[in-house]
């Protein structure tokens, strides 16, 4: 683990509602500042850095899963202990993934996992999309770090809402999936269950045998302590032959991927 001390920052005063439901706090708009210095950041502001170039973290959320985009293709990913914190990060410099840690009261820290680039099937990003893990026992975590070779460039304070969110996910259990087919159309109905209090959305990736690398991203929305059953089609699957379709075995209540046969 990594260890270093940051920049003096000061806590931002803003509201979060969990789960990926919500565009939640951070969120920029025609009042906020343009600019700040990198020690006193807020999510939703722009950091100018010394060498050039700006950048933006807005739009903060807390998800139990992304559908993380892997340059040819999309994985759903899913960990026990492991939330994401998803942020829309705008830029005017050549920017890393991995340039975006966490902090841990004054101590930057690796997270638990890589960074993700985020496909926004529940969201959009007015830039890119960028998921950062962290555990579901947030402890300290106190802001967002951008650095570039262990040099600490600026950072994003988070407020009292946004870290009591990284504890409150949701969560998810698929109840069933099945095969719904007609003259017009092939559709997938699911059921998912939510056995927290928090809302959530379940995401999931939709695709055929011969299309291993090009899954179609789908979800919608479960509120808290409820059962939600939703029909989804799977478009531009190319598939002419709805006659005996079935989905590939086993499924099961963390199933995240269905592959049409």
């Amino acid at each position: 683990m990594r260890r270093r001390s940051l920049i003096k920052i000061f806590i931002a005063i803003m509201g979060i509602n969990s789960g990926c439901t919500t565009n939640n706090g951070g969120q920029k708009n025609g009042t906020q500042t343009e600019t700040a210095t990198q020690e006193n950041l807020k999510i939703g502001e722009t950091a100018t850095l010394p060498e050039g170039g700006s950048i933006t973290v807005s739009n903060l959320n807390v998800q139990d899963s992304i559908i993380a985009n892997q340059s040819a293709f999309l994985t759903v990913e899913r960990g026990n202990n492991i939330h994401f914190i998803v942020i829309d990060v705008e830029s005017t410099a050549d920017i890393e993934l991995k340039s975006f840690n966490m902090s841990r009261d004054k101590d930057v820290v690796a997270p638990p996992e890589n960074q993700y680039s985020v496909e926004p099937v529940c969201r959009s990003c007015e830039g890119q999309c960028i998921a950062i893990p962290v555990a579901s026992d947030p402890g300290d975590v106190s802001s967002i770090v951008y650095e570039e070779k262990q040099d600490i460039k600026a950072t994003w304070e988070l407020s009292k809402e946004q870290k009591s969110a990284l504890g409150n996910v949701s969560d998810l259990r698929l109840k069933s999936a099945e095969i719904v087919t007609s003259k017009e159309s092939i559709t997938i109905e699911f059921t998912v269950e939510n056995l927290s209090k928090y809302d959530g959305k379940f995401l999931a990736l939709v695709g055929t045998e011969s299309t291993v690398d090009s899954d179609l991203p789908i979800g919608f929305s479960v509120p808290g302590n409820s059962e939600v059953t939703k029909e989804r089609i799977p478009k531009n699957l190319n598939i002419k032959n709805s006659e005996g379709l079935v989905l590939e075995e086993p499924i099961d209540e963390s199933t995240r991927r269905f592959v049409i046969k």
